[in-house]
């Protein structure tokens, strides 16, 4: 019995100009679409993230892209907002770990303590909300 490859259907999914980390040049560039608020983002944050990225340091670009359910997660797109605050800052992974490492306090107060923390600047309008 002659056994056939699973047919395979590749798209190229734009990864230029999204927060990403890992070389330029990496063979393999995995691009996830993402949630700040979605227990299952948490649980490859958790399980998976770091743990390929350890493994493969050379060989992985790792690009995010936003994707905020907004009908069941009402912080996806405060959280994803103030990354991008700090992404301008060329700090997004540093907020993207701590808002994962804090999912249960998601808010306000976090999305200003972080870039306190991260000695970034933050605007006026910014703190106004």
């Amino acid at each position: 019995m002659v056994t056939q490859a699973p047919q395979v259907t590749r798209y190229d999914v734009p990864a230029d100009g999204f927060p990403s980390i890992g070389p330029e040049n990496a063979p393999i560039v995995i691009v996830e679409f993402s949630d700040f608020q979605c227990p299952f983002c948490k649980r490859f944050f958790d399980e998976t993230y770091q743990q390929l990225l350890t493994a493969y340091p050379d060989k992985i670009r790792f690009v995010f892209r936003h994707l905020p359910l907004t009908l069941i997660h009402p912080e996806a797109f405060p959280s994803e907002e103030a990354s991008m605050c700090s992404n301008d800052q060329n700090s997004f992974w540093e907020f993207h770990d701590k808002v994962f490492e804090n999912q249960d306090q998601l808010g306000r107060e976090l999305y200003m303590q972080i870039p306190n923390d991260l000695n970034l600047v933050v605007s006026q309008a910014e703190m106004d909300g």
